[in-house]
């Protein structure tokens, strides 16, 4: 399951078919920028860095947003106009930009950026750009992994809502926030394989700013929080919307921020929780809704932040405190694990994927961003679809 940190989408009206080799990848091949580095007693990281990439982190997110099973990483950047773009990480290091071919003579393409990703390396994207013609394009594609393009909403003839799509499950049901702008109110979406919409709230809270869907799993469950006015402070709560529609407000002990971030197949729910905005914790919820709380084992840490959970329950996350932050995976059973590119300042993990593979990125001493993947060294021997608990966890 995919999550992101940062939190950070009707009807057919445009289908596309691009060859994955010739529209999709069809950027140059490059080796990655430095070589792997090993981890640990096995495991390997290996750092990338998108050809032109000129990342402004405080205006847009700049990093990977998913890594799917074939290990095929996607992620967000700025070019050299500063502009925000897509690009994609193929497992064998080849590394290049997205983009969307256009109907018309000659053929022109658009940016695309990807918003979420499922297991299967189907995608989410936002186009912008403009045909030879000089029509603007605009709207919300959903790309399959074979390179098929089907938009679902297109925003040069839909001007009165706003889908932002956060996560999108193995079957292509799709969750994330709708502004209906007309009315100026926002409510959390779930959209169907077959494109049908179900918009919703958590019911019983007043004062409701927005409702913010963080992760769906295959079964169509979703988990996320709810932004609550007390008109001095703002309160975050989290909510479980089962796929028949049951909503469960999620409430650990002593929680007035609330902020899941993943949930599985077999329906854990990780997140963070705290009564103030800096100092929380790690809480685990299973499918029966008994709740365990962890902080990493770190001296003086004050900030435990769960940020992806894979099928077979491995959690990974970032931890800091006032001299230090880095990151770490906690096993099924509880144990910890640290890991760091070579010359991390900090790093921040985004994705795992079921082979319990890691994807994010890290700030090096001079403040500069670059990506990493860290490969299992001895992923599930069964498959997710047989056995979801089966398998060995990440590797010390």
């Amino acid at each position: 399951m995919k999550s992101q940190p940062w939190l950070a989408p009707f009807a057919c009206a445009l289908s596309l078919a691009a060859p994955l080799s010739q529209a999709i990848f069809a950027q140059e091949a490059i080796p990655d920028i430095r070589a792997a580095q090993p981890d640990g007693k096995a495991a390997t990281i290996i750092v990338f860095d998108v050809p032109g990439e000129t990342c402004q982190p405080e205006n847009n997110p700049c990093s990977p947003i998913g890594i799917d099973d074939q290990d095929t990483v996607f992620g967000q950047y700025n070019d050299s106009t500063g502009a925000s773009r897509g690009f994609y990480r193929l497992s064998d290091g080849t590394i290049g930009s997205l983009y969307l071919p256009l109907p018309g003579s000659p053929p022109s393409e658009t940016n695309l950026l990807p918003l979420a990703v499922n297991s299967r390396g189907t995608l989410v994207v936002v186009a912008s750009g403009e045909t030879q013609e000089g029509v603007s394009i605009g709207g919300d594609f959903i790309r399959d992994s074979v390179g098929h393009y089907t938009e679902f909403l297109d925003f040069s003839t839909e001007q009165s809502f706003v889908y932002s799509p956060s996560a999108i499950n193995s079957a292509g049901v799709i969750t994330g926030k709708y502004y209906d702008l007309p009315d100026q109110t926002e409510q959390a979406f779930v959209r169907d394989a077959e494109g049908n919409y179900t918009v919703f709230d958590v019911p019983g809270i007043d004062n409701l700013v927005e409702t913010v869907p963080a992760s769906i799993n295959s079964s169509g469950d979703i988990v996320g929080y709810t932004l609550i006015d007390h008109f001095t402070s703002f309160q975050r709560l989290g909510f479980l919307r089962e796929s028949g529609g049951q909503i469960t407000k999620l409430a650990p002990e002593r929680s007035k921020y609330v902020i899941p971030s993943g949930i599985n197949d077999d329906g854990l729910v990780i997140g963070s929780f705290g009564e103030d905005t800096y100092d929380c914790q790690g809480f685990i919820r299973d499918a029966q809704g008994n709740y365990k709380y962890f902080t990493v084992p770190v001296s003086g840490v004050t900030g435990t932040i769960p940020v992806a959970v894979d099928p077979q329950g491995a959690i990974v996350g970032y931890y800091y405190s006032s001299l230090t932050e880095g990151a770490f995976y906690r096993q099924h059973y509880g144990a910890f694990g640290f890991f760091a590119p070579l010359g991390s300042a900090a790093t921040y993990p985004t994705a795992i994927n079921s082979k319990g593979d890691i994807a994010g990125y890290f700030y090096d001493a001079a403040g500069a961003l670059h990506n990493f993947v860290r490969i299992n060294p001895d992923p599930p021997a069964t498959s997710t679809a047989q056995n979801a608990n089966a398998g060995p966890e990440l590797a010390q």
